[in-house]
């Protein structure tokens, strides 16, 4: 019989499976958010409940990550705010931007010096100003419009910021059709969590640049070829235009098509 081989996982697959271990096993660690949480009542037993896990994920992730730098779009209340920041490294930087935030469940932490909230429109470029002089971004929350067009101006946006490598969670990516065209156009590695972390979905993908292919970033090297016996008038200045193109080759047929012979050593002494 043939034996499936071993594969070694992907950071991305590592990373996502340590999380599900850990808040399979571990839930507890997060248990003074996870009661601010319950507090609230916003949802019944909000945090616990089998589709809202993805804050208990977030925190897990951020546990085994580590991340130094970590922006959310889309504060709201501060639900997933308040379960990452439980995690995050005390010498880490927590940033969430919101047009318009209501984080009653942060206010417990404002004065935490990790958290910065904004009032901003996400793809307002006054905020990229704040973000160019700091380290790259480890990890990225996606969870504003749940639209392809808002998704995917933030991404260009702020991709110019991730480090190779970051880690960008998106929420809800199963919330309509036009989350799941632009889940499934990602060009990244990344993992559908489908319903098992909150019943609109959820996902997760490692972000690299995308590389340049030649044609991008030099000029297109094209082989120019000449067939000619006598044509020599403008033989010299399309020899020049054309040879920022590539390699030039020129055929010289010491006979004409009509079988007279013209100079064809003029050409050839041109070429």
């Amino acid at each position: 019989p043939i034996l499936p081989q071993k594969t070694t996982p992907s950071r991305l697959e590592y990373l996502h499976s340590k999380a599900i271990r850990r808040l399979r096993t571990a839930p507890l660690e997060w248990s003074p958010a996870l009661s601010k949480i319950v507090s609230y009542s916003r949802f019944p037993i909000w945090a616990e409940d089998n589709h809202n896990r993805y804050y208990l994920y977030l925190a897990a992730l951020i546990r085994e990550l580590k991340p130094v730098n970590v922006l959310e779009l889309g504060t709201k209340d501060g639900a997933s705010a308040l379960f990452m920041l439980s995690a995050l490294p005390n010498d880490s930087r927590f940033q969430t931007i919101d047009l318009n935030p209501s984080p009653i469940l942060l206010e417990g932490v404002l004065s935490d010096q990790r958290l910065t909230i904004i009032t901003a429109d996400d793809l307002d470029p006054r905020f990229s100003l704040t973000l160019e002089a700091q380290d790259p971004i480890d990890l990225l929350f996606m969870d504003t419009e749940h639209n392809s067009d808002q998704l995917s101006a933030e991404l260009e946006k702020y991709s110019e910021f991730l480090r190779p490598g970051a880690i960008v969670v998106v929420d809800d990516i199963h919330l309509n059709s036009e989350m799941e065209h632009w889940w499934a156009s990602l060009p990244y590695e990344k993992i559908d969590t489908g319903l098992m972390l909150h019943h609109s979905g959820f996902g997760i993908f490692e972000y690299q640049p995308i590389p340049t292919t030649k044609a991008e970033t030099q000029k297109p090297k094209l082989s120019v070829l000449y067939f000619l016996h006598d044509d020599s008038l403008y033989l010299e200045e399309s020899i020049k235009s054309a040879k920022a193109f590539g390699d030039i080759f020129a055929f010289i047929s010491k006979t004409a098509w009509h079988g007279e012979h013209g100079d064809w050593k003029a050409s050839e002494k041109i070429a």
